[in-house]
């Protein structure tokens, strides 16, 4: 048969270093294309927890106590 020896095709005749390299290097960065957008993610998410959380404390503070609402208001306006 005239197409016998090419079974293996391209892919075949690289050494299985070469082969393991290209995967790697594959698999590096659809590893990154997924993980960035997440981190950037995550840190808007942390962000906004963060500033919730400082918010809901200065809240509480003042109706705590009201002359804490009077000092941050002095910074406001």
């Amino acid at each position: 048969m005239m197409l016998a020896g090419c079974e293996q095709g391209y892919q075949g005749r690289r050494p299985v270093e070469a082969q393991d390299a290209l995967l790697r290097g594959y698999l590096l960065k659809l590893t990154n294309s997924f993980m960035n957008p997440l981190v950037c993610i995550f840190i808007s998410l942390l962000v906004c927890t963060v500033v919730c959380i400082f918010i809901s404390l200065l809240v509480c503070t003042a109706i705590m106590n009201p002359l804490v609402c009077i000092f941050i208001m002095s910074f406001v306006g």
